[in-house]
């Protein structure tokens, strides 16, 4: 990149063959700004150009609103750097989601002097993929979020960024299953810990209570309702959750 501009334009509606042909060659690179390989002359520089004719707002027009020379020259500039940033988050979303025109917006990176966003968004959305695989595994229910995150929980409950925790909730799920019981993630704790609902009952099975039969040693604490033949029964279950997952036992809210 040598001599650049950077031109804005009033509205997002395609542009009018004028505007394309008083600036040849720019291109749009976000919303409503336009790049152009050049300089405008002196005498155009403060010159609004006509842009488009928006079937809302009728004739538009577009302005220069920057200009310099080399990429670090654009990366510096606040608009450059923003641009960058926008670019850099659609090619994350693009390199997550398996689209393919990941490597056509790694190119446009590269070429506005951002192939080390591209690269580190890169890292970012193959560390949230492998996540969403672990967690897809065990049925955790989860959307993306913010760049390197995912939403943990439908709806959202929390958010993850660290391998470390996908694993832990995945383990956490994969006690689940085995033991048979429903769980839902609950929000994080004061201290950030992971907690999750679990349709379970803890009661000491000695107190002699619990008006269904217990299936269970008498040190057992927690039991879950099950039905054999015709009648409920409350069975034992061994809690096998990783050390720093807090469980809140049935009866529970939310």
């Amino acid at each position: 990149m040598n001599r650049w501009s950077l031109i804005l334009a009033e509205t997002q509606d395609e542009p009018s063959e004028a505007f394309l042909g008083e600036v040849p060659g720019a291109r749009r690179v976000w919303d409503r700004v336009w790049l152009w390989q050049d300089w405008p002359a002196p005498e155009r520089e403060r010159k609004a150009l006509p842009y488009a004719e928006s079937p809302l707002y009728g004739k538009v027009y577009a302005r220069f609103v920057a200009k310099g020379e080399g990429v670090g020259a654009f990366r510096s500039h606040p608009l450059g750097a923003r641009i960058g940033e926008a670019k850099a988050r659609e090619y994350y979303r693009a390199v997550l989601g398996g689209s393919p025109k990941a490597p056509d917006l790694e190119a446009e990176l590269k070429s506005l002097g951002f192939q080390d966003l591209a690269d580190a968004y890169r890292e970012k959305a193959q560390a949230v993929r492998s996540m969403q695989i672990l967690l897809s595994l065990v049925g955790v229910p989860h959307q993306p979020g913010d760049v390197g995150e995912l939403l943990i929980g439908s709806p959202p409950v929390f958010s993850i960024s660290k391998q470390e925790e996908a694993e832990v909730i995945a383990r956490t799920y994969r006690w689940a299953r085995e033991v048979g019981c429903r769980i839902r993630p609950a929000p994080r704790g004061s201290k950030g810990e992971l907690r999750f609902y679990v349709d379970l009952i803890m009661a000491p099975a000695s107190d002699g209570k619990l008006a269904i039969p217990i299936k269970a040693s008498p040190a057992a604490k927690v039991f879950a309702i099950r039905r054999e033949g015709g009648a409920l029964v409350a069975e034992g279950v061994p809690i096998r959750v990783p050390r720093d997952v807090r469980l809140i036992f049935f009866p529970h809210f939310g």
